[in-house]
């Protein structure tokens, strides 16, 4: 498996266990609160601490929630945020990296346009280098003629 396919697999079951969690505890409060009212009914008066019992247990069903589902799903949205985070920084980079290759890539091509239109130029025209030094020759040719 790769390691995507593991990342996603330990987050089902992350989510399978706090789900369990969740339901175990729905059902303790169902049962709580079965009982609650049925002493409730039998008694006839209002008996506070099966009040204050009740509250406590509405309390301990909310942290249960929190800690069975929603801090573990808290935990992975921000490893999540930080992952993405760093792959944005990655991105970035990468095309920072591509529009400085394609600048050089533009810049090069026009140094090779350059270049090719001089050799054109030399070809056709010759250079400065090569017209004096062809000068130069055609002067010591008639010299010599001229001492013959």
């Amino acid at each position: 498996m790769s390691e995507q396919e593991n990342d996603h697999a330990e987050r089902l079951g992350k989510l399978e266990t706090a789900f369990t969690n969740v339901a175990a505890a729905v059902n303790r409060l169902e049962q709580g609160q079965e009982r609650m009212f049925q002493q409730l009914a039998d008694s006839g008066k209002t008996n506070w601490s099966l009040i204050v019992a009740a509250g406590g247990l509405f309390l301990s069903f909310g942290l249960v929630m929190w800690g069975a589902a929603i801090h573990p799903l808290s935990q992975d949205i921000s490893r999540q945020e930080l992952g993405s985070d760093k792959l944005a920084l990655a991105v970035i980079a990468q095309d920072l990296k591509s529009s400085k290759l394609e600048n050089d890539v533009v810049r090069l091509s026009d140094r090779q346009t350059t270049v090719m239109e001089t050799l054109k130029r030399f070809d056709s025209e010759g250079s400065a280098a090569a017209d004096k030094r062809l000068m130069l020759l055609e002067y010591q040719m008639k010299q010599l003629k001229q001492k013959e």
